[in-house]
């Protein structure tokens, strides 16, 4: 999966989350102010919920 397709999953999924108060996609920081970073674990393991969420909806 490309970087690009990747930012657009965690994004729409991050609206998803938002709107049906689910819970956030785990970010890090290394200090105050530094840039974000994802761990590879936690996000696949946060989309999948994300994904069930949506897929229980459509039920």
């Amino acid at each position: 999966m490309s970087e690009t397709t990747l930012w657009r999953v965690i994004k729409s999924n991050q609206a998803t989350a938002r709107v049906n108060k689910l819970k956030k996609c785990p970010t890090h920081r290394n200090y105050a102010g530094g840039r974000k970073y994802y761990l590879a674990s936690e996000v696949q393991a946060w989309i999948d919920y994300i994904d069930d969420f949506n897929l229980k909806g459509k039920c």
